[in-house]
C-alpha cells in the first residue's frame, strides 16, 4: 500500500522562529496545568516529538525557558494594550478604550501566568527582572496614551492617575482569580472598577482637554 505524504512537517523541519515559538506553547499549557515542576524539557520535547537536544538548542534549562515564556507574555500584553487604544477614536473615547481594554486583558487566561509568576519573584531574580520591565513598559504606553488623551494635564497629576489604574487594575487581576469567569459576581466587580476608573477620569482630567 503507498504511503500518503503527511500535510505536517515534523516540528525538528520548522524555521528556528517557529520551533521556538511551538516549544513555548507547549510548554505554556504544561505551567497553567501544574505550574513550574511541570515544565520538564523532556516531556515538552515528547510532547511535540522532537529530541530532547533539540529543545535543549534553544532552552538549556528549565529556567531559561520559564524566562522566555513570561517574556514573551510580557511582551504580548504590552502590545496589545498599545494596539487597541491606537484603534480607538481621539479624546474621551479613548481614555474609556483604555480602561476597557486593559479590564478585557486582565479577564483572559493569560493572566494566570502573571499570577504564577508574582509568586516566585522573591525566589528568582530573572523573573523579576522581566516583571519590572513589564510593568516599566505598561507604565510607559499608560503614560504616552493619557498625555495624548490630556495634554493639558499637568504630568504630576497624569503620573498619579497612571499609578491609581495601575494599582486598582492589578488589584481587579487578583479579583478575578477568584471570581469564576462570567459569573454575576465578576461582571458586578468588573462594571464597580470600569465605573469608579470613568469617573476618576473624568475628575482629574476636567477642563484638560
Amino acid at each position: 500500500m503507498r504511503k500518503t505524504k503527511s500535510s505536517h512537517l515534523p516540528v525538528e523541519s520548522l524555521p528556528v522562529e517557529s520551533q521556538r515559538a511551538r516549544i513555548l506553547e507547549a510548554a505554556k499549557k504544561y505551567l497553567l496545568q501544574g505550574g513550574p515542576e511541570a515544565v520538564v524539557l523532556r516531556t515538552v520535547a515528547q510532547s511535540l516529538s522532537m529530541h530532547h537536544s533539540n529543545v535543549q538548542y534553544y532552552f538549556r534549562t528549565r529556567h531559561d525557558l520559564l524566562v522566555a515564556i513570561f517574556d514573551q507574555e510580557a511582551r504580548k500584553y504590552t502590545d496589545d494594550v498599545r494596539r487597541a487604544i491606537l484603534a480607538a477614536p481621539k479624546g474621551k473615547a479613548r481614555a474609556a478604550a483604555l480602561i476597557d481594554t486593559i479590564i478585557a486583558l486582565m479577564r483572559g487566561p493569560d493572566t494566570a501566568l502573571w499570577r504564577l509568576i508574582v509568586g516566585t519573584l522573591d525566589h528568582n531574580p530573572d523573573l523579576a527582572a522581566v516583571h519590572r520591565r513589564q510593568v516599566y513598559e505598561h507604565a510607559d504606553v499608560l503614560m504616552t496614551q493619557l498625555t495624548e488623551i490630556f495634554p493639558g494635564l499637568p504630568p504630576p497629576r497624569r503620573r498619579r492617575l497612571m499609578t491609581v489604574i495601575q494599582t486598582v487594575i492589578g488589584g481587579l487581576a487578583v479579583q478575578f482569580a477568584h471570581a469564576a469567569a462570567g459569573s454575576a459576581e465578576s461582571r458586578r466587580i468588573e462594571t464597580d472598577i470600569r465605573d469608579a476608573l470613568n469617573q476618576l477620569v473624568a475628575v482629574e482630567c476636567q477642563g484638560s482637554l
